[in-house]
């Protein structure tokens, strides 16, 4: 949720009021698996038309939208760190082809909207994680983050 996620960084472009994409991790259900391929070369998005789609829907927060889209630091890292560990399925395009897809599928905010679960309120793990269920089928992991001393 960007608006959490600025409220402890400093984003440097406006807050988007949606559930962005932070990253595709793919995992075999036992431990997590992250750095599968420290040597690959990561090459980014080139096609300007393919980049400007995943900036719409994972947004580099910690960096203007121009920055971003030339250097895309995010999409590299996560890609280094979690797409390697699914490049004999997916290479880099289709890795972040895929999570544009998936975001694209299961937008997160309608699903919750539609459950009554709106930004601003409180409401239990388990009345997200139900609303979330309810239409993808699958359990999410939801993660509270309490504010750290001093925080409001």
């Amino acid at each position: 949720w960007p608006t959490s996620f600025c409220h402890y960084n400093k984003c440097n472009r406006p807050t988007p009021n949606n559930f962005t994409i932070h990253g595709l991790w793919p995992d075999n259900w036992t431990t997590p698996i992250q750095d599968c391929n420290l040597g690959i070369k990561v090459k980014g998005v080139k096609d300007d038309q393919k980049c400007s789609d995943l900036d719409k829907r994972w947004p580099q927060l910690l960096h203007t939208e121009e920055f971003g889209k030339e250097k895309q630091p995010f999409w590299k890292s996560e890609y280094r760190k979690h797409g390697t560990c699914c490049d004999n399925q997916f290479n880099e395009e289709a890795y972040y082809d895929l999570a544009m897809n998936l975001k694209d599928r299961f937008d997160i905010m309608k699903i919750l909207t539609n459950q009554g679960i709106t930004p601003g309120t409180s409401y239990t793990v388990q009345k997200v994680q139900d609303a979330v269920r309810a239409v993808t089928h699958k359990l999410p992991k939801v993660k509270c983050v309490d504010d750290p001393p001093g925080l409001e």
